[in-house]
């Protein structure tokens, strides 16, 4: 065929809701319980298709303990032309970056040049979203994602991708690499006698040697220390929605006082470092405010020296909007992530950091992940806790797996890169008089990956503060969801939804809750018509008080304080006006940041 050769990257994960590794940091894998990623299986399912139209191949690749080959047979059994494991003793505990490395030397001792790679937007097991974007600097390529619509035109592509906060229209140069959006198309999913029809040795397997590795055991820059199985501190109570609605209300009037419990509270222990600095997302302004003020608040002593990097025009109000920090440098030119790149690693290496934040959204995973390969720093995503004792070691917490699971994982590297879980609470820190510095660095267009339309946005900074978030789950009509939406704007709530709704495009992707999508921490959070998975309360679970409204109950520790059962349409209502009577009480809001106004 004289067609497009095209790659694509998967995952095996666990498909149970808990994750579990070894004293090492290494994941813990029953073979029983595996799966192909759900994220990459669309990534397989359009490849297939892709490569199918432009009458080219589709290979899929796996890096993976031997049971990994299960999934490649899938793969192969959905159309894809040829297979093949990376395994071998030395890959494993690997992290994104080892990860991504391997790939590279797979792909760099194939004869055949690759014209598209694809990735999955995320693995479900551990939300990184971080290898696409490392393997693309490592092979000196253009990244974009994740893609719902995607044209092939001649040398580039024209992709309508989904961001955290809407959706972007750009072109981008070939060859790339891709992730895609679970909407890109609709999954296939063969049989189990389709997967068994295809031979074990149709799976090609590759080890260390035969990818040329000159060391023993790549080395990872970040760890996992440690996974705790937290006690919830839910209170686990159901009610009969039909007569004992009363209950409820009586709960939710006991309740509203209540605080996050103590386990569960997000906060920065201390910043003891002389150099660290913050990467703002230009299209989240009130999201940067929230996390310069998170860093302010471990910074006790005065003693670290913070530089905010942004790419704002008005320079008299970037200044204002971060009072207390030292050093402003803006970014003038573009604001395309494959711009920006090199010039922030350059500018990285004549200012060393002993820590760079950014927000873990699209940008800031972009950005992150690349700046990861570059320099040669641990990459920490989706943390909701931040802890940094003794330098070099930067380590931080985050959720895996359940709602009842966290990770506490670590970077050793001279300079760690930490991207903050949009959700985070902040505390109060103490301002510090600074009349900071500024610098300008020119970003030129490298004309990789070029904006076609203007983004089309849907904020989500609303999220950090509200004091009432609703989430809808699938147990809502699609019609319906306008009705929920001016209930909850009755109350001053915000609206949030599962990751069903957002697959079937009810609703944004930036409002979507859970491990693959935002982490909320509200007073109150009400679930209407959800099934309370562990997925998507993961997502809530620094909220004060959490209630469910659905048709049947979950058993043990659900996660959930209050389950209300019974049809969302008759216990909603009368939920509502109990919440309007109390959201001029100051005792239901959470407390102002001092930054945000």
């Amino acid at each position: 065929m004289n067609g497009p050769r095209i790659l694509v990257s998967i995952k095996q994960v666990s498909q149970a809701d808990t994750t579990e590794f070894d004293p090492s940091g290494v994941m813990i894998r029953h073979p029983e319980e595996q799966e192909l990623n759900p994220f990459c299986r669309r990534a397989v399912t359009f490849g297939v298709e892709l490569a199918r139209s432009h009458s080219g191949t589709c290979s899929v690749v796996s890096m993976g303990p031997p049971s990994a080959a299960e999934i490649l047979r899938e793969a192969l059994a959905i159309g894809a032309d040829e297979a093949y494991l990376l395994s071998d003793p030395s890959f494993a505990g690997a992290d994104t970056l080892v990860t991504a490395e391997v790939l590279e030397h797979f792909i760099r001792t194939r004869e055949l040049a690759y014209d598209l790679i694809l990735t999955g937007r995320f693995a479900i097991d551990a939300n990184t979203g971080l290898v696409g974007a490392q393997l693309a600097e490592l092979l000196d390529m253009p990244f974009a994602g994740a893609a719902k619509q995607l044209e092939w035109v001649a040398n580039s592509l024209l992709l309508s991708t989904e961001l955290d906060d809407g959706i972007r229209s750009v072109q981008v140069k070939l060859p790339a690499v891709i992730a895609v959006a679970e909407r890109i198309c609709t999954p296939a999913k063969p049989s189990a006698e389709e997967i068994a029809a295809i031979p074990t040795e149709n799976v090609q397997r590759l080890d260390r040697n035969d990818l040329h590795f000159s060391v023993d055991k790549p080395k990872s820059r970040t760890t996992v220390d440690e996974i705790q199985h937290e006690s919830l501190q839910r209170l686990n109570i159901v009610v009969d929605g039909s007569h004992e609605l009363d209950k409820a209300l009586a709960f939710l009037a006991d309740q509203h006082h209540r605080t996050t419990p103590s386990n569960l509270v997000s906060a920065i222990t201390t910043l003891p470092m002389q150099h660290a600095a913050y990467l703002c997302d230009p299209e989240q302004p009130d999201l940067n405010r929230h996390f310069v003020s998170y860093l302010l608040s471990g910074d006790q002593s005065n003693a670290c020296q913070l530089c905010v990097l942004h790419t704002e025009s008005d320079l008299a109000g970037v200044s204002k909007s971060f009072p207390g920090v030292d050093h402003l440098v803006r970014l003038k030119g573009s604001s395309m992530e494959d711009d920006l790149v090199p010039v922030i690693a350059d500018w990285l290496r004549a200012h060393p950091q002993e820590l760079l934040v950014a927000p873990a959204t699209s940008f800031g995973r972009e950005i992150g992940a690349r700046l990861g390969v570059l320099l040669d720093a641990g990459v920490l995503t989706d943390l909701t806790r931040l802890e940094i004792d003794h330098l070099p070691q930067i380590t931080g917490w985050k959720t895996v797996g359940s709602v009842a699971s966290v990770a506490k994982v670590s970077s050793t590297t001279a300079m760690g890169i930490v991207l903050l879980r949009p959700g985070v609470p902040t505390h109060a820190s103490r301002l510090r008089p600074s009349t900071p510095s500024q610098t300008t660095l020119v970003v030129p267009e490298r004309g990789r990956v070029v904006l076609t339309d203007p983004p089309v946005p849907d904020p989500i900074f609303n999220f950090a503060n509200a004091p009432i978030i609703f989430g809808v789950g699938a147990g809502v009509n699609a019609y319906e969801i306008d009705d929920v939406f001016r209930l909850a704007q009755s109350v001053k709530a915000e609206l949030g939804c599962t990751r069903k709704i957002a697959d079937r495009g009810l609703m944004p992707r930036s409002r979507q809750i859970g491990i693959t999508g935002r982490s909320v921490s509200p007073a109150l959070y009400i679930g209407i018509g959800t099934r309370g998975s562990h997925n998507h309360l993961a997502g809530v679970r620094g909220a004060s008080t959490i209630v469910n409204l659905t048709l049947e109950s979950a058993v043990g520790d659900t996660g959930i304080d209050l389950t209300v059962i019974g049809d969302w349409h008759d216990t909603l209502p009368p939920i509502v006006e109990y919440l309007r009577s109390i959201t001029d009480n100051a005792a239901c809001k959470q407390p102002e940041d001092p930054l945000l106004h």
